[in-house]
């Protein structure tokens, strides 16, 4: 069962589909739109205040992931903090491993991103639709592409 805890208003749409064990944090007027599927094996999710997540998502929390005050999460983005383990063995027999996603504060996700485990977007960044990021951004940057690169400063 998916705990969801938090201070005065906040907004989880009823068709969000929570999936697994774990604890949703919510911060005051932080938002899940419609459609986002949340899929947790005893990881925490931390929305501070004003975080909005979009429609069609796919938040896996089997680790750690804080969303920072005030940033938009764009419609049908796939975010990360865990994977698994690649050895001789058949993947399904892998063991995981968890990590933390950090996003901070005052981001704009665009459409379509995936954004990997283990990375940390800096304040005020930017990252450009249909990007794959699989290193950690700097703040008041913006990025894109698949991979993602730095584009230029914000």
């Amino acid at each position: 069962m998916i705990n969801v805890i938090g201070p005065g208003a906040h907004r989880i749409d009823a068709s969000v589909k929570l999936i697994g064990n774990g604890t949703i944090v919510m911060g005051q007027n932080a938002q899940v739109r419609a459609y986002t599927v949340i899929e947790m094996d005893n990881g925490k999710l931390e929305l501070k205040e004003n975080a909005i997540i979009g429609y069609h998502n796919f938040i896996q929390c089997s680790g750690d992931m804080v969303i920072g005050k005030g940033t938009l999460v764009g419609p049908s983005t796939v975010l990360l903090a865990s994977s698994h383990q690649i050895t001789d063995i058949p993947l399904v027999k892998e063991k995981m491993l968890r990590s933390t996603l950090t996003i901070g504060e005052n981001i704009w996700i665009g459409a379509n991103v995936t954004i990997q485990h283990g990375i940390i977007i800096g304040n005020n960044s930017i990252i450009g639709a249909n990007s794959f990021v699989n290193k950690s951004v700097c703040g008041n940057t913006i990025v894109g592409g698949v991979p993602a690169k730095y584009i230029r400063d914000r």
